[in-house]
């Protein structure tokens, strides 16, 4: 009778521990497919955000191409401007800068994200790095006015961008959190811009 006893409790026991490895099994499985999917979003958003923002910096309105800027019959603008704010006279004007303030928000966010260094001052100095050298390439390729203002501008949209970054991990105390929060409002926002900008591209 004890026999029969300890078999059926090693069977119970050995169910549980059966039991208790599948869920552990597929409790791992669902966080690496979560994980996956998260990451797929994150670099997915990333690699749009970078072509947008190569698209409206280099090329902007002229719908160039890389290999465009190559052609003979392209349209060459050539220029310097070291004077700050100099040439705001009209609508168009303060609507460029806030779009040059606008598109550099999400590249400071998204350093703040994917570097380990989440000092304002390293990751400033990366977003005028990158600045400086969309108006360098412009000048050597004669993609349109180099400005300092493009640049004072851009690091003011980066320097937006840490702060966005400092505040949600302020409210949420993880910066987990704050990378979830920010792969799902820049997937809301950037897949449809990006789809906006084809369709646009495409038709116009």
């Amino acid at each position: 009778m004890d026999y029969y006893i300890r078999v059926k409790k090693l069977s119970a026991s050995s169910q549980l521990l059966v039991r208790r490895v599948n869920n552990l099994y597929f409790r791992d499985n669902f966080m690496n497919k979560k994980e996956w999917i998260k990451s797929f979003l994150l670099y997915g958003v990333l690699a749009i955000y970078i072509y947008l923002l190569a698209s409206i910096l280099l090329f902007g309105y002229k719908f160039y191409t890389p290999i465009g800027i190559f052609t003979a019959n392209r349209m060459n603008i050539r220029g310097i401007n070291l004077i700050p704010f100099q040439d705001i006279h009209i609508l168009s004007d303060y609507i460029h800068n806030l779009g040059n303030i606008a598109v550099f928000i999400p590249l400071s966010i998204y350093l703040m994200i994917l570097k380990k260094n989440k000092k304002i001052f390293i990751n400033m100095i990366y977003v005028f790095l990158i600045s400086l050298s969309v108006e360098i390439i412009q000048f050597i390729f004669s993609l349109g006015i180099s400005d300092i203002d493009d640049i004072l501008l851009n690091c003011l949209g980066g320097l937006i961008g840490v702060f966005v970054y400092k505040c949600l991990f302020q409210l949420t105390k993880s910066e987990e959190k704050v990378r979830s929060t920010i792969i799902i409002i820049s997937s809301v926002i950037g897949f449809p811009i990006f789809t906006i900008f084809v369709l646009t591209a495409i038709f116009y």
